[in-house]
């Protein structure tokens, strides 16, 4: 990948097409997550807590639902 980046030059990016392809897949994955509803309170929370800093993985069901107070 070949990039230019100032405040006196236009931005440029050479990319490899797959990495292209895969770039304009994730921004319309994004479009299209910013068009959907809003969270559900359990999505809410469950966005708290995969985001928080904090704590230790849980990549367990029993665990995720204890959490989530399912």
């Amino acid at each position: 990948m070949v990039e230019r980046y100032s405040a006196k030059h236009v931005k440029a990016v050479i990319l490899h097409p797959d990495d292209f392809a895969e770039l304009k897949g994730n921004s319309e994955l994004l479009d299209d997550l910013g068009a959907a509803p809003e969270l559900s309170d359990l999505g809410v929370r469950a966005h708290r807590i995969a985001e928080s800093p904090e704590g230790e993985l849980v990549d367990d069901e029993a665990s995720v639902r204890r959490l989530l107070g399912l």
